[in-house]
């Protein structure tokens, strides 16, 4: 039997033809088939077909400290649960929820954390009993990332005059460094 796709289904056990052996009275043997059984081999890596990144902060791209930052994954088949490992901004993720093909890992990112970009990886072996594993996967599939900001944003307020007095107008400008929202006339007192 040669096997020339990645799975297949195998019929094995034993057989003994009728009359193919006999003993020293001359008597025959009977047809004997022994263990019969299907065994389904899997000799394919696992691929992740899925795998997105998200934060629980109101912009969904960008995380500060205290932000959830999850990762959403969907395999090409059923992963070993012990097998599936990742991180995210190089710490290990938590599972928050997980079926066969499809995982949820999460981690709450800590005001250590290195800003920029948030790196994400992911191990995973399939469940057959040749434990294939799947190409280490460090990028998502739809193009979505998480920035990560840890930094207050500095806002700096300076006059063209030199030495304002009471009689308006005396303006001012306000500079942050960085873009902002939600900057209003009612924050200046």
């Amino acid at each position: 039997f040669a096997n020339t796709s990645s799975s297949y289904s195998a019929s094995r056990g034993l057989y003994v033809d009728a009359d193919g052996v006999s003993d020293a009275a001359g008597n025959s043997n009977t047809t004997v088939a022994h263990s019969a059984s299907t065994e389904i081999l899997d000799d394919q890596n696992p691929y992740l077909t899925v795998v997105t990144i998200t934060s629980n902060n109101a912009s969904t791209t960008w995380a500060k400290a205290g932000d959830v930052v999850t990762t959403t994954i969907t395999a090409s088949e059923g992963l070993l649960e012990s097998s599936v490992t990742s991180t995210i901004a190089s710490a290990s993720t938590t599972i928050a929820s997980s079926s066969l093909t499809a995982w949820t890992v999460t981690r709450t990112m800590s005001a250590t954390d290195t800003e920029g970009a948030i790196a994400i990886t992911i191990d995973f072996t399939d469940r057959s009993s040749l434990a294939n594993a799947g190409a280490q996967r460090t990028s998502t599939t739809d193009g979505s990332a998480v920035t990560f900001d840890r930094t207050n944003a500095t806002t700096t307020i300076t006059s063209s005059a030199s030495s304002p007095t009471p009689s308006p107008p005396i303006y001012f400008t306000v500079t942050f460094d960085e873009p902002v929202t939600g900057f209003a006339v009612a924050d200046i007192t």
